[in-house]
């Protein structure tokens, strides 16, 4: 390259300093182009190096980290085998301790054997001290429950003084009821002569009352013969206790008051808890509805057809007169009763509990005063009755007998007095005969009232 340079410049005709100067420059050019590339691949080498060093370093330091790891592995192999030489030589004591065991077992099991005879002979002997204290204990017994039978007669003489009182004054009211009845049936006579345009109309009525009284005969014969069967189990009691007496007993002697008939039903199963909605609102076309679901009363018919009941004719018939007068009186009237808006719900309430009371409402008494062989139907035709109820919005106001009367009492029940001589007793309930049906409607302000169908109780009141 040198000598091209040179034969270029002689050439050209330049003179030697002026070639010498140029030459200069172009060396030095080139030496520090050589230089710098000397330079950068030392540069690079040393770079190369550093990384290797870098590498090297790394490897070091995980050779150190693994020799670390190694000994510590060792360490902890070291450590299970130290632990497992001091298992071994606790299992090899244990081995000697259950070898001393296995040998104190067999002493304590020939001693076991020799101490079982023993236990045999000992349980004999308890077994026959038990025994004996059985034997007294049932004597003790006995003698408990007959001075508990003795106590027994007693609360029962006490009672049946009670129910005796009640059923006399079931009689006389139910006398007095008939009474009433035929002076009614009289009454409706005379009407029916003299309003003759009616006569149909009355002649039901009639046959209704007429069936009423054949209703209270049929309770007043039943009330008869509880009375006979009353003396026919004191006669049995009073035979019973002279043979007792005859072997030398102290027997309290029974009294017509000493023998209890089965008590009548309780409220409670007559009883519905009370309910918010209005049963007929005022609403033409929702009193219709209503009034067409409540002449349904297929589940109370077949309920009865099915049984046995002593009454099961009587109550359809007051079933089959209930659709009648649901029919006839209430159903077919409703286009001409010409009613404001606001007086739909009370008028129609008003004339609904009217047929109630006189049907349906008279099924429950021959069931509260049913006979003891007729409770288990009177109670499932309860149920069945309650359940129609509520699917109509009546309800009931639970009164019991045992707690004192209250306005709400006096508001919701028909009350007879008995008059009684302990001060304590007054104003108690002494007997409910029928519970008060309530249906709600509103009022011509729209406001939510009550339509109380009444119920029937005693209550005590003192005399001086």
């Amino acid at each position: 390259m040198i000598e091209i340079f040179m034969t270029a410049i002689a050439a050209s005709g330049i003179s030697g300093l002026a070639v010498r100067s140029v030459y200069r420059r172009e060396v030095e050019t080139r030496l520090r182009i050589e230089i710098s590339r000397m330079v950068a691949e030392e540069k690079n080498k040393i770079q190369y190096l550093e990384q290797e060093i870098d590498s090297l370093k790394r490897e070091l330091e995980d050779s150190k980290n693994n020799l670390q790891h190694s000994r510590s592995e060792q360490q902890r192999l070291h450590n299970i085998i130290q632990e497992n030489s001091s298992a071994l030589q606790e299992l090899q004591s244990q081995k000697s301790l259950l070898a001393a065991a296995e040998k104190e077992n067999k002493a304590l099991q020939s001693e076991v054997a020799q101490w079982r005879g023993n236990y045999n002979e000992v349980c004999r002997d308890l077994k026959l001290q038990q025994n004996a204290a059985l034997e007294v204990a049932a004597l003790k017994k006995q003698i408990e429950v007959l001075q508990e039978q003795k106590q027994s007669w007693v609360q029962q003489n006490n009672v049946l003084t009670t129910q005796n009182e009640q059923f006399k004054q079931a009689n006389a009211r139910l006398q007095s009821e008939a009474s009433e009845l035929r002076q009614m049936n009289a009454n409706l006579k005379q009407a029916l002569e003299q309003n003759s345009p009616r006569n149909n109309e009355l002649q039901q009525e009639i046959n209704k009352l007429a069936q009423d009284n054949c209703n209270l005969q049929q309770e007043i014969a039943t009330l008869k013969k509880k009375n006979i069967t009353l003396n026919e189990q004191i006669a049995v009691a009073n035979e019973s206790r002279t043979a007792e007496k005859a072997k030398g007993e102290d027997i309290t002697p029974v009294s017509d008051e000493s023998i209890v008939l089965p008590p009548p039903m309780s409220m409670k199963d007559f009883a519905i808890e009370p309910q918010e909605a209005i049963c007929f609102e005022n609403n033409m076309r929702q009193v219709m509805t209503k009034l067409k679901a409540m002449r349904n009363i297929d589940s109370l018919v077949d309920a009865l057809q099915k049984s046995d009941y002593v009454h099961k004719e009587s109550f359809l018939k007051k079933l089959k007169q209930y659709v009648n007068d649901l029919d006839k009186k209430l159903i077919k009237k409703l286009d001409d009763m010409d009613l404001d808006e606001e007086e739909i719900s009370q008028e129609v309430t008003q004339k609904y509990a009217k047929i109630f009371s006189g049907t349906i409402a008279r099924l429950v008494r021959p069931m509260f005063l049913c006979q003891e062989e007729q409770r288990s139907f009177c109670k499932k035709f309860a149920g069945e009755l309650n359940k129609w109820l509520v699917q109509q919005g009546i309800y009931t106001y639970l009164i019991l007998p045992g707690e004192h009367l209250t306005e709400q009492n006096i508001e919701y029940m028909d009350v007879i007095y008995k008059p009684v001589k302990e001060e304590a007793k007054n104003r108690l309930i002494e007997y409910v005969e029928q519970l008060p049906y309530i249906i709600n409607y509103v009022d011509d302000f729209d406001e939510k009232q009550k339509m109380v169908i009444e119920g029937r109780m005693i209550v005590n009141r003192w005399e001086n």
